[in-house]
């Protein structure tokens, strides 16, 4: 059971860098459209076996046996999970960069350009809070740097 959720979980990641790298790298070399066919598609909504048209790095399409027109590359993904994107909820940012900031320490920018380097399109940062602390009165006061760009007041 571990060796199949292992292959599985496999099949998944090398599905969605597969994907990643085809449309984070379009050319004028390569064609404008892809299809991925015969995944089992995980939406908002739920998950469908069905194929997945892509045109111009955006989704265009999803249902059953889409046609392909002429220099479209088609990948089958039977047996794959077909995915967005990978979301890591926990991630360690550093708010602002000081010249105390550690090396390699990831802030919004550059945790966000790793994040879709490896394929995911969310990221959490981790609130630290003391011992038996509530989470909720402290959401608020969590600046939201990546929105606005600017230092936190």
């Amino acid at each position: 059971m571990a060796l199949k959720n292992t292959l599985t979980l496999t099949s998944v990641l090398v599905l969605v860098a597969v994907l990643f790298a085809y449309i984070s790298g379009m050319t004028a070399q390569q064609p404008a459209e892809l299809i991925i066919r015969n995944g089992l598609l995980v939406t908002t909504v739920g998950r469908a076996d069905a194929d997945l048209r892509i045109r111009n790095g955006v989704i265009a399409e999803i249902g059953r046996n889409l046609t392909a027109a002429a220099g479209t590359q088609v990948i089958d993904a039977k047996g794959m999970l077909v995915l967005p994107g990978g979301i890591d909820p926990h991630v360690h940012l550093t708010p602002m960069r000081t010249a105390a900031t550690l090396k390699g320490a990831d802030d919004y920018t550059s945790a966000s350009r790793a994040a879709l380097a490896g394929g995911k399109t969310t990221i959490g940062n981790f609130i630290t809070l003391a011992a038996n602390t509530d989470l909720r009165p402290c959401w608020p006061r969590r600046p939201i740097w990546s929105r606005n760009r600017q230092s936190p007041t």
